[in-house]
């Protein structure tokens, strides 16, 4: 019945559509999560609905930082379309 207030199967798609983008940063707190962080790499698990991988390679390379390496991207993938990516960095010693 239309106007009598019920929910209906139309709204479906772009209900479950916000809450999977949503999902994430509402699970981390933030558009991207740390996974593993050493003074030799960084994995960063990020939504690209949130945050660009130029953020993400800057959030590298403050991490490459503390032990006075740059950060270099090794990977940057998804398991699915419009799924969480994951980057993963090398952290190398500086060029002088």
């Amino acid at each position: 019945m239309t106007g009598s207030g019920r929910f209906s199967a139309r709204h479906t798609p772009p209900l479950a559509l916000f809450f999977a983008l949503a999902g994430c940063a509402a699970a981390w707190g933030s558009a991207y999560h740390v996974d593993f962080a050493s003074s030799t790499s960084i994995t960063i698990a990020y939504d690209p609905a949130l945050a660009r991988i130029g953020e993400i390679q800057n959030v590298a390379q403050e991490q490459c930082a503390k032990y006075g390496k740059d950060a270099v991207i090794q990977t940057n993938t998804a398991t699915r379309p419009m799924a969480v990516h994951s980057a993963s960095f090398l952290c190398v010693d500086r060029k002088e």
